[in-house]
């Protein structure tokens, strides 16, 4: 009986011990999870997609390639940069080799930032393996309730937000800071772009949207390339997608 109870307690103490183990293994990797989404990150997002594009895309940033989705309503899941600053999308050949298609620099001074691809228009003596442009924008800026917008037209464009305006620029990024942004408000928007043959803006849609503290908007406007024309889409990007507040 005393051996029995002597193999009991010796059997009950190497469970708890394997236990505290285990929690303690499992503490050491929650915490290297979270201090993996500390540091720079970018997030991406894309204006269209060929047909031909395969989505998830892989994205190598440093020596580090991972399998990244990618959306023109949401931006991505945060991707950690590496010091020298580039984010590249690539492509896999059947022999291991990797072909880059799209290429950013993130911002040296950026903790967040915001690479936006855009398809290129190829030529037939163009002999580049990069199928997009892009461009990456410093989030640090970007509060709770801001609206960024980014010209990648050829034209201005212009915003008028209820009794305020601004006028981005081509290849150009502008960010609306509502004063005093407390509560969801209606505001209305409208939004025209700026013609050199007639000298005169011309207006792409007006409508109204609601501001909200928690919330922060990212509007796109693009140049469709067959039919030369200027489009625009938005994206939305929580406060707290990056934890910022």
């Amino acid at each position: 009986m005393t051996y029995i109870k002597s193999f009991t307690l010796y059997f009950a103490s190497l469970m708890l011990l394997a236990g505290l183990a285990l929690a303690q293994e499992q503490d050491r990797n929650e915490a290297a999870g979270k201090a993996s989404s500390k540091g720079r990150v970018a997030y991406l997002a894309c204006t269209s997609f060929p047909k031909d594009m395969e989505n998830p895309v892989l994205v190598r940033s440093g020596k580090k390639v991972i399998s990244i989705e990618l959306s023109k309503r949401l931006v991505s899941d945060p991707i950690k940069i590496s010091k020298q600053g580039i984010i590249e999308i690539v492509r896999k050949s059947d022999e291991g080799e990797y072909t880059v298609i799209a290429r950013a620099k993130a911002p040296e001074a950026a903790r967040k930032t915001l690479v936006i691809i855009s398809p290129l228009a190829k030529k037939t003596t163009d002999k580049s393996p990069l199928l997009f442009s892009s461009k990456a924008i410093n989030l640090s800026k970007f509060r709770g309730g801001d609206n960024l917008y980014i010209n990648l037209s050829p034209s201005a464009i212009i915003c008028k937000l209820g009794k305020n305006s601004i006028t981005v620029k081509p290849m150009s990024s502008q960010i609306y800071h509502p004063e005093g942004l407390k509560k969801s408000t209606n505001i209305p928007i409208q939004y025209g772009y700026y013609a050199p043959k007639t000298k005169q803006w011309k207006l792409l849609t007006a409508s109204t949207i609601v501001l909200r503290p928690t919330r922060r908007e990212i509007c796109i406007f693009s140049w469709n390339h067959k039919y030369k024309r200027i489009g625009y889409h938005g994206i939305t990007f929580p406060v707290d997608a990056d934890n910022s507040d």
